[in-house]
Parts: structure tokens; C-alpha cells; sequence
């Protein structure tokens, strides 16, 4: 990857044409476009509440047009992906812009639905801003120092939010899935809270070397081993689980979703590597 950026531009228009994806994938299957909400937060019925203010007719009907309407939108927008990073025109930025607005928007409606616990937006931080980090490439992309800071600062948001919600929060936000794996490989629950605290602890230490010239490097490495085995447990734990509450389709998707996980500190990592001499990058 070493001076060559438009390979490394290409992963980061991949990164979240992937996200947006996924997205339209939850909202066709599960009535919902974040991961996994489509059992928290189902928007056909806020879509039919309002319908039913306007006093459609056939709002079952309408609000379903609308949700695969939304869907394509977000399939589509995951293909205009592709046309962003380089290019100035509008016709490809806009829509994009407009499906983060309407993620955001989702995760605000998650929040309300739990009394704005903050804990909860805790795993859709990264995926969210995946369609901003690639709009503001295109405003930074000669300014790759800003970026880079962008990013490491979700980064940091990040971890520092799992960490709090491990070792601050009153109520556990430990996977049960997880936990209903390791005991049956006879691991006790209380072992598997302390290992999970303690890559949590690493993860936030990793989170705090970002902004450190020394020790990025390494700290980057960190989060991307932490990331691929966050998801890769996530996805089996819930997968083997007696009590699943989807199929290896929803799960499949959801690992998809968060694949940004493991890309934004990669994309970090090789931006570092793709510096030139003539570039005046000082991460």
C-alpha cells in the first residue's frame, strides 16, 4: 500500500458501500436499516402511525412501498459510494449525505425507544459514520492529517463508550449469547466477564495510544486483532445459541455491517504507510 492511495481510497469507498448495504438489507428483511434493531426498533410502525395521521388509505400497503422504496435508496446509495471520494458532483455526494442523515435519525428514534440510554448507540458509532468518513475524505483528501484524526477520534469515542459501559454502567452490557457459549465449553460467567473486561481495557489503552506518535502504530494493530475477534465471537456465540434470534442470513449481515470495525483502523494503519515524501502528514 506504500504510495499507493487510490488502492486505499478504494477500500474506504468499500468500507461504507458495504455499511449502506447491509443497511438497505436489514430494512428489506427486518424493517429496520441498523444492525440489530430489527428486533428493538421496527420503523414500518412509525411509518404507519404517520400515514395513519395523513389518513391514507391502504396504509399497510403504502407503508411497505415505502419500506423497499427506503431499501433501494440504501442499496443504491452503497453503489454511489463508488463515484465518492474524488469526485465533486453533487448528484453523487447528496444522496449519500442523505442516508447517513436518515441512520442517524434511526439511531436518534433507537434512543428514544430507551429513555436516551447511551449505552445503546454504543456498537452503531463506527458503522454510522462510515458514508461521513468517506464525505470528508473527499473535502480532506489533501489534508490527510485531518482525516486520520477524524477517524482515530470515533476510534477513541469508541472504546472509551464499551469501556464505560463495562466498568461504569450499573446494568451488564456483556453478551448472553456470549456467555451461554463459554459455559458450554465450561467457562463460568464470571471468568468470561473478567476476559471480556480485560480486552475491553486493552481496547481503551489501545484507544488512548492513538494520539500518541510513538505507540499509533501498535495501537492500531491492537484494535484490528480486538475487532476481528469481537466479530468473529459475536458471529458464532449468536449463531450457536439454542435461543437465536435470527438465522445465519441476519447474522451474516450483520457481520457486514461492522466489518468498518476492523477497517477503520486499517485504513489508519495503511494511510500511514501510503505517506510521501512530498506529503506533509504528521500522524
Amino acid at each position: 500500500m506504500r504510495n499507493n492511495l487510490d488502492n486505499w481510497l478504494y477500500l474506504l469507498r468499500l468500507t461504507a458501500s458495504l455499511t449502506l448495504i447491509a443497511s438497505g438489507c436489514f430494512l428489506l428483511f427486518f424493517n429496520s436499516p441498523i444492525s440489530p434493531i430489527g428486533r428493538n426498533l421496527d420503523i414500518t410502525t412509525v411509518i404507519l402511525d404517520t400515514l395513519s395521521n395523513y389518513h391514507v388509505s391502504n396504509v399497510e400497503q403504502t407503508s411497505q412501498y415505502i419500506i423497499w422504496g427506503l431499501a433501494g435508496y440504501f442499496l443504491m446509495c452503497g453503489i454511489l459510494c463508488f463515484r465518492c471520494g474524488e469526485r465533486k458532483k453533487p448528484k453523487y455526494v447528496i444522496p449519500v449525505f442523505v442516508s447517513f442523515l436518515i441512520l442517524l435519525t434511526c439511531l436518534v428514534m433507537l434512543l428514544a425507544s430507551h429513555s436516551f440510554n447511551p449505552y445503546e448507540a454504543i456498537p452503531y458509532i463506527i458503522p454510522l459514520s462510515s458514508p461521513l468518513a468517506l464525505l470528508l475524505y473527499r473535502q480532506w483528501q489533501n489534508k490527510l492529517d485531518h482525516w486520520n484524526y477524524f477517524l482515530i477520534t470515533i476510534l477513541l469515542i469508541t472504546t472509551a463508550s464499551y469501556a464505560a459501559g463495562v466498568f461504569l454502567s450499573e446494568e451488564t452490557i456483556i453478551d448472553t449469547a456470549l456467555v451461554s457459549l463459554m459455559e458450554r465449553i465450561g467457562i463460568g460467567a464470571q471468568f468470561t466477564a473478567q476476559i471480556t473486561k480485560s480486552i475491553v481495557a486493552v481496547g481503551f489503552i489501545a484507544g488512548l495510544l492513538l494520539f500518541s506518535a510513538c505507540g499509533r502504530r501498535i495501537a492500531l494493530i491492537t484494535l484490528i486483532i480486538i475487532a476481528i475477534i469481537h466479530l468473529l465471537v459475536r458471529f458464532i456465540s449468536h449463531l450457536s445459541t439454542d435461543a437465536a434470534w435470527y438465522g445465519i442470513d441476519y447474522w451474516t449481515t450483520d457481520l457486514i455491517f461492522h466489518l468498518s470495525y476492523v477497517m477503520y483502523p486499517t485504513l489508519t494503519l495503511l494511510s500511514l504507510a501510503s505517506r510521501r515524501k512530498t506529503q506533509t502528514l504528521r500522524l
